[in-house]
Protein backbone atom coordinates (compact mmCIF):
# COMPACT_ATOMS: atom_id res chain seq x y z
CA UNK A 1 0.00 0.00 0.00
CA UNK A 2 3.19 2.72 -0.29
CA UNK A 3 3.01 4.62 -2.43
CA UNK A 4 7.00 4.78 -3.18
CA UNK A 5 7.21 1.37 -3.25
CA UNK A 6 4.97 0.53 -5.65
CA UNK A 7 6.50 3.47 -7.58
CA UNK A 8 9.96 1.18 -6.93
CA UNK A 9 9.24 -1.76 -8.13
CA UNK A 10 6.34 -0.93 -10.89
CA UNK A 11 8.37 2.58 -12.28
CA UNK A 12 11.53 2.09 -11.13
CA UNK A 13 11.98 5.33 -9.87
CA UNK A 14 15.68 6.18 -8.74
CA UNK A 15 15.26 8.04 -5.87
CA UNK A 16 13.02 5.24 -4.76
CA UNK A 17 15.23 2.30 -5.68
CA UNK A 18 18.23 3.96 -3.57
CA UNK A 19 15.59 5.02 -0.49
CA UNK A 20 13.98 1.06 -0.73
CA UNK A 21 17.66 -1.07 -1.31
CA UNK A 22 19.27 1.40 1.24
CA UNK A 23 16.09 0.03 3.15
CA UNK A 24 16.71 -3.53 2.77
CA UNK A 25 20.37 -3.85 3.80
CA UNK A 26 19.25 -2.45 6.98
CA UNK A 27 16.62 -4.70 7.28
CA UNK A 28 18.05 -8.21 5.52
CA UNK A 29 15.25 -9.64 7.75
CA UNK A 30 12.57 -8.55 5.71
CA UNK A 31 13.88 -9.73 2.67
CA UNK A 32 10.82 -12.90 1.75
CA UNK A 33 8.48 -10.31 2.81
CA UNK A 34 9.70 -7.60 0.40
CA UNK A 35 10.07 -10.51 -2.47
CA UNK A 36 6.14 -11.74 -1.48
CA UNK A 37 4.91 -7.39 -1.53
CA UNK A 38 6.87 -7.55 -5.00
CA UNK A 39 5.20 -10.93 -6.30
CA UNK A 40 1.56 -9.29 -5.46
CA UNK A 41 2.21 -5.96 -6.48
CA UNK A 42 2.74 -7.28 -9.83
CA UNK A 43 -0.47 -9.16 -9.88
CA UNK A 44 -2.58 -6.31 -9.37
CA UNK A 45 -0.88 -4.51 -11.73
CA UNK A 46 -3.19 -4.48 -14.65
CA UNK A 47 -2.21 -1.50 -16.43
CA UNK A 48 -0.71 -1.87 -19.93
CA UNK A 49 1.69 0.60 -21.21
CA UNK A 50 0.38 2.65 -23.80
CA UNK A 51 1.34 2.15 -27.45
CA UNK A 52 2.78 4.90 -30.21
CA UNK A 53 0.81 5.41 -32.95
CA UNK A 54 3.52 4.03 -34.84
CA UNK A 55 3.54 0.47 -32.78
CA UNK A 56 -0.22 0.74 -33.41
CA UNK A 57 -0.14 0.92 -37.35
CA UNK A 58 2.17 -1.63 -37.08
CA UNK A 59 0.19 -4.08 -34.96
CA UNK A 60 -2.61 -3.40 -37.05
CA UNK A 61 -1.29 -3.83 -40.52
CA UNK A 62 -0.06 -7.04 -38.91
CA UNK A 63 -3.65 -8.17 -37.79
CA UNK A 64 -4.86 -7.27 -40.93
CA UNK A 65 -2.45 -9.64 -42.94
CA UNK A 66 -2.67 -12.91 -40.26
CA UNK A 67 -6.72 -12.41 -40.72
CA UNK A 68 -6.15 -12.35 -45.10
CA UNK A 69 -4.10 -15.49 -44.67
CA UNK A 70 -6.85 -17.37 -42.69
CA UNK A 71 -8.91 -16.14 -45.03
CA UNK A 72 -7.41 -17.65 -47.87
CA UNK A 73 -9.40 -20.51 -49.97
CA UNK A 74 -9.71 -24.08 -48.32
CA UNK A 75 -7.99 -22.46 -45.17
CA UNK A 76 -9.77 -23.17 -41.78
CA UNK A 77 -10.27 -19.88 -39.12
CA UNK A 78 -9.47 -20.92 -36.00
CA UNK A 79 -11.81 -19.95 -33.20
CA UNK A 80 -9.23 -17.40 -32.07
CA UNK A 81 -8.95 -15.54 -35.17
CA UNK A 82 -12.66 -15.22 -36.33
CA UNK A 83 -14.30 -11.69 -35.76
CA UNK A 84 -16.50 -10.95 -32.84
CA UNK A 85 -20.10 -10.16 -32.96
CA UNK A 86 -21.17 -7.55 -30.32
CA UNK A 87 -22.26 -9.69 -27.96
CA UNK A 88 -19.22 -11.90 -27.75
CA UNK A 89 -17.40 -8.53 -27.34
CA UNK A 90 -19.83 -7.48 -24.57
CA UNK A 91 -19.05 -11.35 -22.94
CA UNK A 92 -15.37 -11.07 -23.61
CA UNK A 93 -15.04 -7.70 -22.11
CA UNK A 94 -17.43 -8.65 -19.08
CA UNK A 95 -14.98 -11.92 -18.88
CA UNK A 96 -11.70 -10.56 -18.44
CA UNK A 97 -13.65 -7.71 -15.75
CA UNK A 98 -14.80 -11.07 -13.86
CA UNK A 99 -11.57 -12.47 -14.19
CA UNK A 100 -9.94 -9.62 -12.82
CA UNK A 101 -12.14 -8.77 -9.81
CA UNK A 102 -11.74 -12.29 -9.00
CA UNK A 103 -7.93 -11.89 -8.86
CA UNK A 104 -8.36 -8.65 -6.62
CA UNK A 105 -10.82 -10.78 -4.13
CA UNK A 106 -8.46 -13.76 -3.75
CA UNK A 107 -5.16 -11.33 -3.37
CA UNK A 108 -7.29 -9.33 -1.21
CA UNK A 109 -8.20 -12.45 0.90
CA UNK A 110 -4.78 -13.48 1.26
CA UNK A 111 -3.55 -10.37 2.38
CA UNK A 112 -6.16 -10.55 5.11
CA UNK A 113 -5.72 -13.41 6.62
CA UNK A 114 -2.47 -14.87 8.55
CA UNK A 115 -1.91 -18.66 8.35
CA UNK A 116 0.39 -20.82 10.79
CA UNK A 117 2.02 -24.35 10.20
CA UNK A 118 4.16 -26.09 11.94
CA UNK A 119 6.19 -28.69 11.10
CA UNK A 120 6.17 -32.46 12.25
CA UNK A 121 7.98 -32.24 15.76
CA UNK A 122 7.40 -28.31 15.96
CA UNK A 123 5.44 -26.66 17.94
CA UNK A 124 4.85 -22.67 17.81
CA UNK A 125 3.19 -19.81 20.17
CA UNK A 126 0.88 -17.48 18.26
CA UNK A 127 -0.47 -14.17 19.89
CA UNK A 128 -3.87 -13.66 18.24
CA UNK A 129 -4.99 -9.77 17.20
CA UNK A 130 -6.97 -9.91 20.45
CA UNK A 131 -4.10 -10.92 22.97
CA UNK A 132 -5.56 -14.29 22.89
CA UNK A 133 -2.31 -16.92 22.60
CA UNK A 134 -2.70 -19.89 20.94
CA UNK A 135 -0.12 -23.26 20.94
CA UNK A 136 -0.10 -25.21 18.02
CA UNK A 137 0.87 -28.44 18.48
CA UNK A 138 3.36 -30.20 15.79
CA UNK A 139 1.81 -30.89 11.75
CA UNK A 140 -1.03 -28.22 12.44
CA UNK A 141 -2.50 -25.00 10.99
CA UNK A 142 -4.30 -22.19 12.06
CA UNK A 143 -6.11 -19.57 9.93
CA UNK A 144 -7.33 -16.28 11.25
CA UNK A 145 -7.83 -12.80 10.10
CA UNK A 146 -5.09 -10.47 10.32
CA UNK A 147 -7.48 -7.18 11.79
CA UNK A 148 -10.38 -7.85 14.05
CA UNK A 149 -12.90 -5.90 14.69
CA UNK A 150 -13.30 -5.34 18.80
CA UNK A 151 -17.00 -5.16 18.27
CA UNK A 152 -17.85 -8.65 15.94
CA UNK A 153 -17.32 -12.54 17.00
CA UNK A 154 -13.80 -13.54 16.80
CA UNK A 155 -12.54 -16.51 14.26
CA UNK A 156 -10.17 -19.15 13.56
CA UNK A 157 -9.51 -22.37 12.36
CA UNK A 158 -8.05 -24.94 12.67
CA UNK A 159 -6.53 -28.02 11.85
CA UNK A 160 -4.30 -30.70 14.06
CA UNK A 161 -4.01 -29.55 17.54
CA UNK A 162 -3.73 -26.86 19.63
CA UNK A 163 -4.20 -25.03 22.92
CA UNK A 164 -6.16 -21.91 23.26
CA UNK A 165 -5.90 -19.45 26.06
CA UNK A 166 -8.56 -17.03 25.37
CA UNK A 167 -8.75 -13.72 26.67
CA UNK A 168 -12.46 -12.25 27.63
CA UNK A 169 -13.41 -9.14 25.32
CA UNK A 170 -16.47 -6.87 25.81
CA UNK A 171 -18.08 -4.11 24.35
CA UNK A 172 -20.16 -1.36 26.43
CA UNK A 173 -23.69 -1.30 25.99
CA UNK A 174 -26.17 0.81 27.69
CA UNK A 175 -27.47 -1.96 29.84
CA UNK A 176 -23.90 -3.73 30.44
CA UNK A 177 -20.64 -4.71 28.81
CA UNK A 178 -21.48 -7.08 26.06
CA UNK A 179 -19.16 -10.46 25.91
CA UNK A 180 -17.81 -11.04 22.51
CA UNK A 181 -17.85 -14.28 21.21
CA UNK A 182 -14.57 -16.72 20.10
CA UNK A 183 -15.14 -19.17 17.79
CA UNK A 184 -12.93 -22.30 16.98
CA UNK A 185 -13.72 -23.99 13.54
CA UNK A 186 -12.77 -28.20 12.93
CA UNK A 187 -13.99 -30.24 10.26
CA UNK A 188 -16.67 -31.76 12.88
CA UNK A 189 -17.15 -28.68 15.00
CA UNK A 190 -17.52 -25.33 16.44
CA UNK A 191 -16.02 -24.13 19.80
CA UNK A 192 -17.75 -21.63 21.05
CA UNK A 193 -16.45 -19.27 23.80
CA UNK A 194 -15.92 -15.83 25.80
CA UNK A 195 -12.84 -16.30 27.35
CA UNK A 196 -11.14 -19.25 28.66
CA UNK A 197 -8.18 -22.53 28.22
CA UNK A 198 -8.81 -25.60 26.03
CA UNK A 199 -7.63 -28.06 24.13
CA UNK A 200 -9.31 -28.78 20.58
CA UNK A 201 -7.14 -32.02 18.50
CA UNK A 202 -8.97 -32.35 14.90
CA UNK A 203 -6.93 -35.37 13.60
CA UNK A 204 -7.88 -38.67 11.99
CA UNK A 205 -11.49 -38.40 11.43
CA UNK A 206 -12.66 -37.41 15.19
CA UNK A 207 -12.76 -34.23 17.12
CA UNK A 208 -11.54 -33.96 20.53
CA UNK A 209 -11.62 -30.91 23.35
CA UNK A 210 -10.72 -30.80 26.58
CA UNK A 211 -11.50 -28.05 28.49
CA UNK A 212 -9.01 -26.64 31.75
CA UNK A 213 -10.90 -23.89 32.97
CA UNK A 214 -14.22 -21.76 32.13
CA UNK A 215 -17.10 -22.85 30.08
CA UNK A 216 -17.10 -23.99 26.34
CA UNK A 217 -20.23 -24.55 23.85
CA UNK A 218 -19.75 -26.75 21.41
CA UNK A 219 -21.93 -26.71 18.09
CA UNK A 220 -21.77 -30.51 16.31
CA UNK A 221 -21.68 -30.19 12.64
CA UNK A 222 -20.71 -33.38 11.43
CA UNK A 223 -23.94 -35.30 13.00
CA UNK A 224 -27.23 -33.45 12.52
CA UNK A 225 -29.66 -33.00 14.52
CA UNK A 226 -27.50 -32.95 17.55
CA UNK A 227 -28.28 -30.26 20.17
CA UNK A 228 -25.17 -28.12 21.55
CA UNK A 229 -23.06 -29.75 24.24
CA UNK A 230 -21.89 -27.15 27.34
CA UNK A 231 -18.98 -28.59 29.40
CA UNK A 232 -17.39 -28.44 32.16
CA UNK A 233 -13.54 -27.86 33.37
CA UNK A 234 -12.08 -31.61 33.43
CA UNK A 235 -14.03 -32.79 30.54
CA UNK A 236 -13.10 -34.61 27.35
CA UNK A 237 -15.69 -34.36 24.47
CA UNK A 238 -14.58 -36.50 21.56
CA UNK A 239 -16.84 -36.38 18.09
CA UNK A 240 -16.53 -39.02 15.38
CA UNK A 241 -17.69 -38.04 12.17
CA UNK A 242 -17.70 -42.00 10.66
CA UNK A 243 -19.07 -43.55 13.67
CA UNK A 244 -21.63 -41.13 13.73
CA UNK A 245 -20.84 -40.76 17.56
CA UNK A 246 -20.07 -38.13 20.67
CA UNK A 247 -18.83 -39.36 24.09
CA UNK A 248 -18.09 -36.63 27.18
CA UNK A 249 -15.89 -37.86 30.02
CA UNK A 250 -14.00 -36.54 32.84
CA UNK A 251 -10.14 -36.62 32.80
CA UNK A 252 -7.07 -34.67 33.77
CA UNK A 253 -6.25 -31.67 31.30
CA UNK A 254 -2.94 -31.75 32.09
CA UNK A 255 -2.56 -34.93 30.64
CA UNK A 256 -3.90 -33.69 26.96
CA UNK A 257 -2.03 -30.54 26.88
CA UNK A 258 1.39 -31.41 28.47
CA UNK A 259 2.98 -31.19 24.61
CA UNK A 260 2.96 -27.24 25.23
CA UNK A 261 5.44 -28.15 27.89
CA UNK A 262 7.36 -30.36 25.93
CA UNK A 263 6.58 -33.64 27.37
CA UNK A 264 4.66 -36.58 27.31
CA UNK A 265 2.40 -37.69 30.54
CA UNK A 266 0.80 -41.31 29.96
CA UNK A 267 -1.87 -42.37 32.70
CA UNK A 268 -2.84 -45.75 31.74
CA UNK A 269 -2.08 -45.38 28.28
CA UNK A 270 -1.80 -47.99 25.78
CA UNK A 271 1.73 -48.63 23.44
CA UNK A 272 -1.21 -48.22 20.52
CA UNK A 273 -1.92 -44.65 21.47
CA UNK A 274 1.21 -43.80 22.24
CA UNK A 275 2.10 -45.39 18.55
CA UNK A 276 -0.46 -42.80 17.59
CA UNK A 277 1.29 -39.72 19.68
CA UNK A 278 4.51 -40.67 17.82
CA UNK A 279 2.92 -41.21 13.85
CA UNK A 280 0.86 -37.51 14.37
CA UNK A 281 3.85 -35.96 16.71
CA UNK A 282 7.47 -36.67 14.91
CA UNK A 283 5.33 -37.94 11.32
CA UNK A 284 6.58 -41.23 11.87
CA UNK A 285 4.73 -44.82 11.01
CA UNK A 286 4.90 -47.11 14.18
CA UNK A 287 4.42 -51.17 13.75
CA UNK A 288 4.08 -53.83 15.52
CA UNK A 289 6.02 -56.99 15.03
CA UNK A 290 3.13 -58.68 17.73
CA UNK A 291 0.04 -56.91 17.44
CA UNK A 292 -0.55 -57.96 21.39
CA UNK A 293 1.83 -55.53 22.50
CA UNK A 294 0.24 -52.56 21.47
CA UNK A 295 -2.14 -53.10 24.75
CA UNK A 296 0.46 -53.07 27.30
CA UNK A 297 -0.14 -49.86 29.11
CA UNK A 298 2.13 -47.10 30.73
CA UNK A 299 2.33 -44.38 32.96
CA UNK A 300 4.94 -41.83 33.39
CA UNK A 301 6.37 -38.54 32.21
CA UNK A 302 8.97 -38.16 29.28
CA UNK A 303 10.04 -35.63 27.40
CA UNK A 304 8.93 -34.97 24.09
CA UNK A 305 11.86 -33.21 22.30
CA UNK A 306 13.85 -35.68 21.59
CA UNK A 307 12.40 -38.82 20.00
CA UNK A 308 15.30 -41.07 20.95
CA UNK A 309 15.01 -40.22 24.69
CA UNK A 310 11.25 -41.26 24.22
CA UNK A 311 11.76 -44.76 22.35
CA UNK A 312 14.98 -45.30 24.88
CA UNK A 313 12.31 -44.87 27.76
CA UNK A 314 10.06 -46.72 26.05
CA UNK A 315 12.21 -49.84 25.41
CA UNK A 316 14.03 -49.98 28.58
CA UNK A 317 10.23 -50.02 30.58
CA UNK A 318 8.34 -52.60 27.97
CA UNK A 319 12.17 -54.21 27.39
CA UNK A 320 11.23 -53.85 23.39
CA UNK A 321 13.00 -52.91 21.06
CA UNK A 322 11.87 -49.70 18.94
CA UNK A 323 14.22 -49.82 16.23
CA UNK A 324 14.33 -46.51 13.34
CA UNK A 325 14.14 -47.90 9.62
CA UNK A 326 13.24 -44.50 6.98
CA UNK A 327 10.23 -43.14 8.33
CA UNK A 328 9.27 -46.14 10.07
CA UNK A 329 9.54 -47.17 14.11
CA UNK A 330 9.54 -50.96 14.05
CA UNK A 331 8.57 -52.64 17.30
CA UNK A 332 10.46 -55.86 18.20
CA UNK A 333 10.88 -58.50 21.18
CA UNK A 334 13.74 -58.65 22.63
Amino acid sequence: MDESFRRWLLQNDPADREHWENWLKQHPEKAEVVNEARQLAGLIHFEQPALSLSDSQQMWETIVANRKEMAAPGRRIPLWARPFTAWQKVAAAASLLLLAGMAYFLIALNLQNSRYQTAYGETRTIVLPDSSVVTLNANSQLRFSSEWDPSVPREVWLEGEAFFSVRKKSVPMQSAPQLIKFTVHTRDLDVNVVGTEFNVNDRRGKTQVVLASGKVQLDIKSIRAVQPVFMQPGEVVEVSETEKRITKREANPRVYSSWKDNQFIFENTTLAEVATLIEDTYGLKVLFEDPTQSQRRIRGIIPREDIDILLAALSSTFNLNFRKDGGQIIIESQ
